[in-house]
């Protein structure tokens, strides 16, 4: 069905509206790509040049000085785990960015 604008509007059950076509050409799925591969890069550079040599120390006087700072330590396996598994959440969700838009993308989006 085309819809305003020449859109290719595509309903499902609950009456939300889909704009697949417009979607996956607006580029929004290979910008959420470039920014996952970008997250993953900057992981890696963390990673490799001893971030949490600098960012521990830097927590702990923090939390000396000011008894209610939130911000948590990190051993290096688990900080690198868990980093990896958001890394590997955002490329996962790369297809579903790309096929058409979820609502629970459009506030990332910027529309």
């Amino acid at each position: 069905m085309l819809g305003a604008g020449g859109r290719h509007d595509r309903t499902v059950p609950g009456g939300v509206r889909l704009w697949s076509r417009e979607f996956g050409e607006s580029g929004f799925g290979s910008a959420w790509c470039a920014l996952t591969a970008a997250f993953a890069l900057h992981v890696l550079d963390e990673a490799t040049t001893g971030f949490l040599h600098v960012y521990n120390p830097t927590v702990s006087a923090m939390r000396a000085r000011w008894g209610w700072f939130p911000m948590p330590t990190f051993e290096f396996r688990q900080w690198l785990i868990g980093l990896s598994v958001a890394v590997l959440f955002c490329f996962a969700l790369t297809p579903v960015a790309t096929c058409g838009p979820w609502p629970g993308f459009m506030p990332f989006s910027g529309s």
